[in-house]
């Protein structure tokens, strides 16, 4: 289907017809099959809470958990599925016996959720945390792979670094595999975390290789580009760190004999009561929306070539210098934009005006590299929402800018 028509109509989901909807890649949107899905789960759960929860909960959960390990190419013992990828990061990182001294590395790319986690390290256990700086414009993937392990290697006691596969504020595609096997081959002591939370969906994930690569964990999300409903992600190790990992709450799930076989999916299906539902309806947003659009890889194929196509129209349209990130292959389904704002306006204000317009866009700067606005491309969007939306900018006085 043509860039200029939805490729799965705006009905199919509960989005509001009357909003500009071209941020899916912070929130997510469920389909109405998922959420129906979502409300059968709880309608069991409310009925009869000590049967499910006791004896039918653990299966179909085991179930549900099969098919995203299917569609993220992981064996299915080495994942659970968690609320959040953030979770997921403070799980790996209150798990590692840590040392006054040693070393956290992340990117000026990094999702500030994760960094802020990773901050407490520093406070509680002493840590150094350490931010390499990515420039922009990127020239090429292999620019920042050698950058990345370089800086990762150079530090002497390095234990842990997170990289963005996909990277939150400014949409870029980071060779995470590439990344794992450089440190492999040379800081073959840090255990890399990919952080995966706009991966699955958007790009084609396999957690196996990446960890054939080097890569000892991944996290990511089910309710961004899956469009599972909110609340549903991932937690993968690979098989010889996996064991050592703790969820953030200690619960029956740490018993002897409690649970599944597998103890890595016992401590965290077991860590406190609360609503499985999210988890139990992925696979209905990840069959319904491959059914509706004729499988994930032609859902990626063509929202990476409308999210290249809005990118450019922005730029045309906003002018003032502004130029792609990056090149194409370093773009997935969302793509960053530099903007100059209005003197005297904020983002966070000028992001709150859009919402009061019924425009759903991220504003936001990015230290070191000015202001951005990142748009999503998902199959109900078509390339007039992007005209829209220059519209809108332009109207408010907001231009691009040059990096």
């Amino acid at each position: 289907m043509s860039i200029d028509e939805r490729l799965v109509p705006l009905s199919a989901f509960a989005l509001d017809p009357e909003v500009l909807h071209v941020n899916h890649g912070s929130f997510g949107a469920a389909p109405r099959a998922a959420l129906e899905a979502q409300q059968a789960a709880r309608g069991e759960l409310e009925r009869a809470a000590m049967r499910f929860m006791l004896r039918d909960w653990q299966p179909r959960l085991d179930a549900a958990r099969a098919r995203v390990a299917a569609f993220v190419g992981s064996d299915v013992d080495d994942l659970v599925l968690i609320p959040n990828p953030t979770a997921g990061v403070a799980s790996i990182a209150n798990s590692i016996a840590w040392q006054p001294r040693d070393c956290v590395v992340v990117t000026d790319h990094g999702y500030r959720a994760c960094f802020n986690t990773l901050q407490r390290l520093v406070e509680t256990r002493g840590i150094e945390l350490v931010a390499v700086t990515v420039p922009l414009p990127v020239r090429s993937s292999s620019e920042v792979v050698e950058r990345l392990v370089s800086a990762i290697a150079a530090q002497r006691r390095c234990r842990l670094a997170l990289v963005d596969h996909v990277t939150s504020p400014t949409a870029l595609l980071f060779d995470v595999a590439a990344i794992a096997a450089g440190l492999a081959a040379r800081a073959p002591e840090v255990r890399l975390i990919a952080d995966c939370a706009h991966s699955a969906g958007q790009v084609d994930l396999d957690l196996a290789a990446l960890g054939d690569a080097g890569a000892a964990y991944a996290v990511g999300a089910l309710h961004k580009w899956t469009c599972a409903p909110k609340g549903s992600s991932f937690l993968w190790a690979r098989r010889d760190h996996r064991d050592e990992l703790r969820p953030a709450i200690t619960s029956h799930g740490e018993t002897p004999g409690f649970g599944p076989r597998n103890r890595f999916h016992a401590r965290f299906d077991w860590s406190g009561t609360h609503d499985p539902s999210a988890y139990l309806a992925s696979p209905a947003a990840i069959d319904d929306l491959a059914t509706r659009g004729g499988g994930w890889p032609a859902i990626r194929a063509r929202n990476h070539a409308l999210a290249l196509a809005a990118r450019d129209l922005l730029l045309e349209r906003l002018g003032g210098g502004a130029a792609a990130l990056a090149p194409d292959d370093m773009h997935a389904a969302m793509a960053a934009i530099p903007i100059a704002l209005p003197v005297g306006t904020e983002p966070p204000a000028v992001q709150a005006q859009l919402l009061d317009d019924g425009i759903e866009l991220p504003v936001a700067s990015l230290p070191g590299h000015g202001t951005f606005l990142r748009i999503s491309a998902h199959v109900y969007n078509r390339l007039a929402d992007y005209e829209q939306l220059a519209d809108a900018l332009l109207a408010r006085g907001i231009r691009g800018r040059p990096l």
